[in-house]
């Protein structure tokens, strides 16, 4: 389970992750503003709300004025009922037949893309005397899950309109390449809204439809249908280096205090295999983070960390439980001086994104692998 804190709790171990909860705040409330106020805002938060804690987070969300979630599992969508969630919560990826009681059972809104999983739950849902919401997912060309737009679909769904223990809640699809491609996306969009179009000729009438991802919500407002789906830049980072800057704010920071100071001397080694060999003498401190934290251990060499509010580059390879920076430029360093490897000290910042590119992957892998067992401070 991850470990969650007020700021006022003592910490015990000497590496953590803040969160901000007024940046997620303030994040939504400019969603809401692009959005508008007519249009309902689906919250993605699944992989424990981009690794910054469901519950904490669907509690900011909920205070903010989310219409809907989004989760990726059965599993995400039970802890939220759990939770007290009373909203809609649709579950993103494929849901087989052993997750469809549980779905049926606590009303959770399954992506619905055959003819066959539909029939499946609702013959759940008609022994359990109920009626289950599901989503219509359209395959538009990200070609993962999806009814393809062809005839043999819409008649299926024809079908499922017809049965009498689903509720269809929604359609959607979801973009491919909407931070890279606007020709695709726009191929992708047309497609959705035409098809739309074709079942609405059937008389088969979605009570929403959203397709609007992170990517889109930021340069596609054309996109926004009847609901939104933001993920990613409800936390603060954005999709690609070239998406529109709204003014939105990193929501999570992570930190560690120096443990250690070595002085070591020219042709000295530090950490596994020794791969930063020295040329002169430097100052070598140790924090308590490693790749056990989601630190990716290909960072090592390549980035560097903020302490007293300078750069402090990293030395050696980075360990399961701790990893060496050469504070040799920063002589104010000592056990105890803070070290920030996301985040800002003084004028200078690291973002998710930054580090990222070190380790040649993107934000949303570094702040899912972050919430392995680092405690978490919420202000």
């Amino acid at each position: 389970m991850t470990q969650t804190m007020e700021k006022t709790e003592p910490l015990l171990r000497q590496a953590w992750l803040e969160i901000d909860t007024q940046a997620l705040s303030d994040n939504f409330l400019k969603i809401r503003a692009m959005a508008g106020k007519d249009r309902q805002i689906m919250a993605v938060v699944k992989a424990d709300a981009y690794g910054h804690g469901m519950a904490e987070t669907v509690e900011v969300l909920r205070r903010a004025g989310a219409d809907q979630y989004a989760v990726a599992t059965v599993e995400e969508g039970l802890a939220l009922r759990r939770l007290g969630a009373e909203e809609p919560i649709l579950i993103l990826g494929p849901l087989g037949p052993e997750g469809w009681e549980t779905a049926v059972r606590f009303h959770l809104a399954p992506a619905v893309f055959s003819l066959e999983q539909a029939q499946g739950i609702h013959r759940l849902a008609e022994q359990c005397r109920t009626v289950a919401p599901v989503h219509i997912k359209l395959n538009t060309g990200m070609n993962r899950l999806g009814f393809a737009l062809n005839d043999q679909s819409l008649e299926q769904i024809k079908s499922i309109f017809a049965m009498p223990h689903l509720q269809v809640a929604g359609v959607f699809s979801h973009f491919a390449e909407a931070d890279s491609s606007p020709e695709f996306t726009e191929k992708q969009f047309s497609a959705f809204t035409s098809f739309i179009g074709r079942c609405g000729e059937q008389g088969l009438h979605f009570p929403l439809a959203h397709i609007a991802n992170s990517a889109a919500i930021l340069d596609y407002p054309q996109t926004y249908l009847d609901m939104v789906r933001p993920g990613i830049i409800l936390y603060g980072c954005p999709p690609d280096a070239g998406s529109r800057d709204i003014g939105l704010r990193p929501v999570l920071s992570l930190h560690a205090r120096i443990s250690q100071i070595h002085r070591l001397q020219p042709g000295e080694g530090a950490g596994y295999g020794r791969i930063r060999r020295l040329d002169r003498p430097c100052l070598v401190a140790d924090i308590p983070l490693g790749y056990a934290d989601g630190v990716p251990r290909l960072i090592s060499e390549r980035g560097w960390v903020l302490v007293e509010g300078r750069r402090a580059p990293l030395a050696g390879r980075v360990c399961m439980d701790q990893m060496l920076i050469d504070v040799s430029d920063i002589p104010q360093a000592a056990p105890g001086s803070l070290a920030t490897l996301i985040g800002q000290q003084g004028g200078e910042s690291i973002s998710a994104t930054t580090f990222a590119a070190w380790a040649d992957t993107i934000s949303y892998e570094v702040l899912t692998h972050l919430r392995l067992r680092l405690p978490k401070i919420y202000r």
